[in-house]
This record gives structure tokens, sequence and C-alpha cells, in this order.
């Protein structure tokens, strides 16, 4: 069954469209007998309103068939086991080993039996041989900096794509990463609850600005006063170097992240992204953003250098900006309502494409 009856909805807006029909109904993994007898004759109405409002060349033989595709499903049971997608894309795949226009046939077996003497004799390379059948996917997760023993934040499969910059970084956004980096960190949460019990008696609001204006001076007073060694506890203490790799596009969770910038004048876009937070009552809110920038810092401890990769982000107001369209089971995403607290960063780990 072909699906052209699809560029219907590109004409009109029709409210019971004849698209809507084949997708929600004929196409659904059951089929409901009475539901689309009703609908069967319910379509011919349907196609005569359109009849009033488009051209007559607009009316060919594929808009024609969503008439007779009710009676089809009703007779032949399933659509999706009559889907010839699969097979067309075969043919076209064989239609490309044609060399020898003279012979035809013959040109598409000689191909089709040096494919499969090739596939079969893969089996037997050496591992180190890359072939059609081992060679890794477009985004595949090379790991760049993998350690063992080491906490998640600094253990990632990633890599960047193209060449990467040196950026100094200073000011409120090294403070910021900082204290985003301190915050993932499982051993630092003891300190951090410490920190939040001196100041209970304040809202949780202007906690959170104490933490991001303090908490990083004074947990680096607490590992010097308290004698801690830890060389990973002390080595958070003094953050991340100025100096950052900076990529414009970097591959992560099987998706190739693009800056923004990178990605204007771009047929494709894959800045967008979305992170999950768990609040204070322990719902979950979803934050919807655009990268910005990838931003590769790096924390000597014990003698080697752990990395930790960070997205910059503009974020859009999870409440205000964002909103579910229950009819086409969308989230809408509204960019003139941008996120007010400045929390631009998460892991590169925590990133899911939108």
């Amino acid at each position: 069954m072909k699906s052209a009856i699809i560029a219907t909805t590109q004409l009109v807006r029709c409210h019971h469209s004849p698209t809507k029909i084949c997708l929600e109904s004929i196409c659904s993994s059951v089929l409901d007998a009475a539901s689309l007898r009703r609908l069967e004759e319910s379509v011919p109405m349907l196609m005569c309103n359109l009849e009033k409002i488009t051209p007559p060349s607009f009316f060919d033989g594929m808009k024609h068939l969503v008439i007779h595709l009710l009676y089809e499903a009703l007779t032949a049971g399933l659509v999706f086991y009559r889907w010839m997608y699969r097979f067309e894309r075969f043919l076209v795949e064989l239609k490309k080993k044609v060399t020898n226009k003279a012979h035809v046939e013959a040109s598409i077996c000689q191909a089709y039996l040096q494919q499969e003497i090739s596939t079969f004799s893969s089996f037997y390379f050496e591992r180190e041989i890359i072939t059609r059948r081992k060679r890794p996917a477009r985004n595949d997760d090379i790991c760049e900096d993998l350690y063992e023993n080491v906490v998640f934040i600094f253990n990632y499969s990633g890599r960047g794509k193209g060449v990467a910059t040196n950026r100094y970084i200073v000011g409120g956004k090294l403070q910021i990463a900082h204290t985003y980096i301190l915050m993932n960190y499982p051993e630092i949460l003891p300190f951090y609850h410490e920190f939040r019990a001196e100041f209970s008696a304040l809202p949780d609001s202007e906690i959170d600005v104490m933490v991001d204006s303090n908490f990083v001076p004074w947990y680096k007073y607490q590992i010097n006063s308290r004698g801690i060694v830890d060389p990973l506890l002390v080595s958070l203490s003094w953050g991340p170097g100025a100096y950052a790799k900076v990529w414009r596009s970097y591959v992560i969770n099987g998706y190739t992240y693009n800056t923004v910038a990178y990605g204007q004048g771009q047929p494709t876009v894959n800045n967008g992204l979305c992170v999950t937070t768990i609040g204070y009552d322990n719902s979950e809110t979803n934050f919807f953003g655009v990268l910005h920038e990838i931003l590769k810092f790096e924390m000597p401890s014990g003698g080697k250098n752990l990395t930790c990769v960070l997205f910059r982000c503009k974020w859009f107001d999870p409440t205000r900006g964002v909103r579910k369209n229950s009819k086409y089971n969308m989230i809408d995403v509204n960019h003139s309502r941008v996120y007010r607290k400045n929390e631009p960063f998460i892991l590169v780990q925590q990133a899911a494409q939108v």
C-alpha cells in the first residue's frame, strides 16, 4: 500500500482528513471491523468535500485510492503485512548494480554474488581488519577518556568532531562550571547538605543563590581546615583549569550535537536537547534548551589528568515556556520564555537529543 495520500494534509488541514483515517485506523495493529465499516461509509463524503475546495488536477489515482483502502483492510487484514517499502528499496539497490545494460539480469546476478562472497569471507578476517560488516556506526561513542575506579563524571564515552580550539575561561562562568561539577560528585553531597543546613532558616530560593556564589570557596575552606588528604576531593576543591578545549560538534549517547553557531546555514538542526531533573519534592521536570558551547575541562588528580566535558546551554522556562500538545502528542517550546536562573551547564552524559 502506498502512502502518497499524506500529501492531502499538506494542502488542506481537515479535522477528519482521509490521511488521519488511514494512519490511525487502517494502519493500527488491531483492526475494529465495526469502526472500519462506519469509516467506509464516511470516506466518500469526505472526498466530495475535498473536491469542492481543490482543483481537479489534485485528484489523481493515489487520492481516489483512499476510497478502496478500507474495503481492502476489511478483506485482507492488517495493512503493514502488505507494505511494499522493503521490496522497493531492495529493487533500488539491485538497479544500482547494473553495469551492462545489454545484460541487465546477468549484471545484477554477478554483482550480487560478489557481495555475498565478500560478506561471507569477512567472517574469517582478523579482528583488526575493518570491513563493512564491522565498521563502527556514524555516531558511535568512541571512548575518549576512560579510567578504572573513577566516578562517572570523569568517565564518559564520547568524542569531539572537528578541530578543537583552546579558550581561557575566567570569571563567573568558570565558577558556575566548578559548582556544577561538585554537585554531580556523590562524595560532595555530605558537604552540600551541611552547607544548606547552616542557612536552613532562609527560603530555598535564597539558599540556591548562596550555593551558586559561596559553595565553592566554602568547600575549599572545609577541605583545608579538616586536613582531608583524598587526592580527588582535594583536586575538586581547586577546580578545573582555566584553559578549556572547545568543540563545535560532539558525539555522545548515539547522537551528534552541534552548537547553534555551527548549525546556522546547515540543512539539519542538531542543537536541541533535553535534561530531566528531580526537584525537592522528588518530582521530575524536563528542561528543553539549545546548545551554545562544548567545553572540556582538565582536573589534575593523582598523577593523571581527569577530564570533564560540559555543554553550555540556553534553557527555556519549563513552566510557562513549555506546553504539551495533546492533539499531536508533542511538546511545544516557546523560545521567547527563557529560564531566568543562571544554570547553563550539564554533563555530556546527561544530554538527550530532541
